[in-house]
C-alpha cells in the first residue's frame, strides 16, 4: 500500500475533524470487530488498546450489511448477548492507534477494515461506502482513482475481504 499518498489523504481529512478512525464521535456508527488472528498479528504491546464490546443490536444490524446473505451466520458468530473484540476509542471516541501523524500501526499490521476502507465487497464486486466525510471520497469519483490514492489493486482489495471474511468467521 503507499502509505504516502493514503496518509496524506487522511491527515487532511482528520485536521476536518470526523474521521473513518474517530467512529465514537458519533453514536449510530458502530465499530468494527477485530478477531483473534488480527489482534495476534499487532505489535507487541499493542493488544492493550483492544477490548471487549458487547453485540448490540445496532452492531448486529450492520453486520448484517456488510454480510448480508449471512444473518443467521452472524448471529452465531456475534450472538446478542455476547461480545466482540475491538480497537479501543479514547474518551473523545477516536480510535487509539490514531496520533497527531495518523495511524501508528503498519500498514501489514493493520485490522483488515482498516485496510479495506472505504472499498467493501459483496458478491466479489467491490463497492465504495457512501461517506461523504471521507476526502478520499469526496475527491474521487470513481474505484479507479481511489485504488491510486490507496495504492491499492483490485485483486489486493478482493483478497483483503477475504482475509477479513475468513478471520471473522464468514467464510
Amino acid at each position: 500500500m503507499n502509505a504516502i499518498s493514503q496518509d496524506y489523504i487522511c491527515l487532511r481529512c482528520a485536521d476536518q475533524g470526523r474521521t473513518c478512525c474517530s467512529p465514537g464521535i458519533f453514536p449510530e456508527m458502530v465499530y468494527f470487530p477485530v478477531s483473534e488472528t488480527e489482534a495476534s498479528r499487532l505489535p507487541e504491546g499493542a493488544e492493550k488498546f483492544l477490548r471487549r464490546e458487547a453485540n448490540a443490536p445496532n452492531f448486529i444490524q450492520t453486520m448484517n450489511r456488510l454480510f448480508p446473505r449471512q444473518s443467521q451466520r452472524t448471529l452465531e458468530l456475534f450472538p446478542p448477548q455476547g461480545e466482540h473484540l475491538t480497537v479501543a476509542l479514547d474518551a473523545a471516541g477516536v480510535c487509539a492507534f490514531l496520533d497527531k501523524n495518523g495511524c501508528w500501526l503498519p500498514v501489514q499490521d493493520r485490522p483488515w477494515y482498516c485496510r479495506l476502507f472505504p472499498f467493501w465487497v459483496i458478491n466479489r464486486q467491490i463497492h465504495c461506502f457512501q461517506d461523504q466525510a471521507c476526502l478520499a471520497i469526496k475527491e474521487n469519483s470513481s474505484l479507479t482513482p481511489l485504488f491510486r490514492l490507496f495504492g491499492v489493486t483490485r485483486n489486493e482489495i478482493l483478497e483483503f475481504h477475504t482475509r477479513l471474511s475468513r478471520d471473522w468467521g464468514f467464510a
